[in-house]
């Protein structure tokens, strides 16, 4: 045995000190300095794509096999009564596996009193395992929607824009494409979603502790029928109406007194049973801190909501809560902390109130509403302040890069025509023909690449950020089906490329915009009478007496045809593209927090050991979900 030294001994001991140490500086510097800059509050995400029902049932390297097995008269019944949205009971088999049964209902907005009022039954559908057999699921999975891919001839948009979702780190449900059959006849090639609920919540953040919100505008009713005298409640909670329809009644987010009952649309949103007025009162804190510009990190996931608006601003996403709508995204709350979630994307990549190719193309990355930024409070306040600004300019910025210009998204849109491309041709209830879907998949990446080089040039401050620029496009927003102001790629038996103002023919319906402000003329007939100048103001919208008079027979939310209207009352990454983005490892990012550079900058330097030992317990300004 050697002779033990004491010199060496304490020349250990000084050297271990010493680690030491360095340990503490480093843990120091990771976890004050950045706590010195006012810390974000952040929901932790562990949206995991390990969970049984993601790889069972949302396969996206395949076609996944849906049969559906109801009684004839049962299917006769939904079909016939669409716009009641009522379940019936049949049996549903997914990859040979089958669940007796669940639930079945068509679902949908304008776009199932469009699919109603044609010659086709493709509708929308929503599936819900446990509707008469409690505490049934699917792998897990409590419900489903089936989402017939109107408006949309590349049959892409609402895959590829969670796609982006997903790889800037933003939660989205589970997706992949269907092959519906109904009592052994072939359907249609439909999108397959994940409904947003407990489930979601359980695989996406680890808890159903939380709360979930799904706000619908103030106009429409939670099953998307229009609620006539709606837009009178609320009067103080009220938006501004821009387009013809508006978003109040908390909707918009837009703080106006601590009283919940100003926020009724919002309150009565609540998707989980356990929410309650003690939660309710954590969505007035937030849209408080909103409104006052103080304690907005306390109360929102400012990261998440940058990376959210970073991505739905660069897809033109209108129908959401970037229009004077305020509908189509989900709130999520833990602890206090708020996150919005994406959902209902077919009208992306500029399919609704977008205008011209020209103006989509050009759509300011810095008032990204159609809607005033006065009543868009969850993206006005954030860049409002610098550095949620330079943030969400650094994710666009990545965006662009990484997935457009990279040559990623081409690919992308390659691999996924592979995948589909024989069962659109084969589609038995197809809204567009094969010809326009092959058509528009290069009008669609070339959408991408102007848009791109748009936001380049505004980031640059070559082209104007807070309003339409300038720069010049060759792409047919008409070629990817409905664009703003356009009937494209509607149910057979209607017309297409029919313009707002040119007449709509045999009581057609009209697209999403004008039916909108239609609608709003409509409930506003007093005791269902129009007079002349409301029907004026219909056939300038280009409408013909039968389809005012169609419109005028739609149910309101809760009645059946032909009762009276009360007067005036974790999912994988884009593609093969890999892990989303950590800003942290990027160049991209090199603005986001100059506490980060420094924090980065020290860590390089010191001792390997204390990097290893740091970097599994140190916090950052901004943490990235999912990782």
């Amino acid at each position: 045995m050697t002779p033990s030294n004491p010199a060496r001994k304490a020349n250990m001991r000084h050297r271990g000190h010493l680690s030491w140490i360095v340990v503490a500086i480093v843990l120091m510097v990771a976890f004050v300095l950045p706590l010195s800059t006012a810390d974000a509050a952040v929901v932790p995400i562990v949206q995991s794509s390990s969970a049984e029902y993601v790889t069972k049932v949302f396969d996206k390297s395949a076609i996944a096999s849906v049969d559906l097995h109801i009684e004839a008269g049962d299917w006769q019944w939904l079909l016939d009564n669409a716009t009641l949205e009522e379940f019936r009971s049949c049996d549903i088999t997914i990859g040979g596996t089958t669940w007796y049964d669940v639930g079945i209902r068509p679902k949908g907005n304008s776009s199932l009193a469009r699919v109603a009022s044609s010659t086709s039954d493709r509708f929308s559908f929503k599936i819900k395992f446990d509707e008469y057999v409690p505490g049934q699921t699917c792998y897990g999975l409590q419900a489903i929607v089936l989402n017939n891919i109107m408006d949309d001839a590349t049959y892409m948009k609402e895959y590829l824009s969670y796609e982006l979702f997903a790889a800037m780190g933003v939660a989205t449900p589970a997706y992949s494409y269907a092959d519906i059959a109904v009592n052994g006849k072939a359907w249609g090639l439909y999108l397959m979603v994940e409904v947003i609920d407990s489930t979601f919540a359980q695989r996406t953040y680890g808890t159903t502790s939380g709360n979930l919100y799904k706000p619908e505008s103030v106009d429409v009713g939670a099953r998307g029928k229009f609620v006539p005298g709606q837009q009178e409640v609320q009067g103080a909670a009220r938006a501004p109406q821009v387009g013809g329809m508006p978003g109040g009644a908390g909707t918009n987010l837009s703080w106006v007194s601590d009283d919940a009952d100003d926020y009724s649309i919002l309150r009565d949103s609540a998707v989980l049973a356990s929410t309650d007025g003690q939660d309710f009162a954590k969505v007035i804190a937030m849209m408080k801190a909103l409104h006052d510009g103080t304690g907005i990190e306390e109360t929102v996931d400012v990261d998440q909501v940058v990376r959210y608006f970073a991505v739905n601003t660069f897809l033109v996403n209108l129908d959401s809560y970037a229009s004077s709508l305020k509908h189509n995204y989900y709130l999520y709350e833990q602890d206090g902390v708020f996150q919005i979630l994406p959902w209902d994307l077919n009208l992306s990549f500029a399919g609704f109130q977008s205008g011209s190719a020209t103006s989509a193309v050009n759509f300011p990355i810095d008032t990204p509403v159609t809607d005033s930024m006065e009543n868009s409070p969850l993206i006005a306040s954030l860049l409002a302040v610098d550095e949620y600004e330079n943030l969400y300019h650094t994710y666009l910025q990545h965006l662009v890069t990484q997935e457009i210009t990279s040559g990623d998204f081409a690919a992308e849109v390659a691999r996924i025509d592979t995948l589909i491309g024989d069962a659109v041709k084969a589609d038995a209830t197809a809204f567009v023909t094969y010809e326009r879907y092959q058509a528009s998949l290069p009008v669609l990446v070339q959408f991408a690449t102007d848009r791109s080089a748009s936001i380049t040039a505004q980031l640059a401050g070559q082209q104007p950020s807070t309003s339409t620029g300038t720069l010049a496009t060759t792409v047919d927003l008409s070629a990817l089906g409905s664009a703003a102001g356009r009937t494209d790629a509607i149910a057979p038996g209607q017309p297409e490329n029919v313009a707002p103002g040119d007449q709509l023919p045999g009581g057609a319906m009209p697209d999403r915009t004008v039916m909108q402000k239609a609608m709003v003329i409509i409930r506003g007939a007093v005791g269902g009478e129009l007079s002349n100048e409301q029907k004026e103001q219909l056939i300038a919208l280009g409408l013909d007496e039968a389809a005012i008079a169609r419109l005028q027979q739609m149910p309101a939310m809760g009645q059946r045809p032909g009762e009276l209207a009360v007067d005036g009352a974790a999912q994988l990454p884009f593609g093969q593209l890999g892990a989303p983005w950590d800003p942290t490892a990027s160049t991209a990012a090199a603005g986001t927090s100059s506490s980060l550079i420094l924090v980065a900058g020290l860590c390089v330097v010191l001792l390997g050991a204390g990097i290893v030992y740091v970097s599994r317990f140190r916090t950052r300004r901004y943490k990235v979900p999912g990782l």
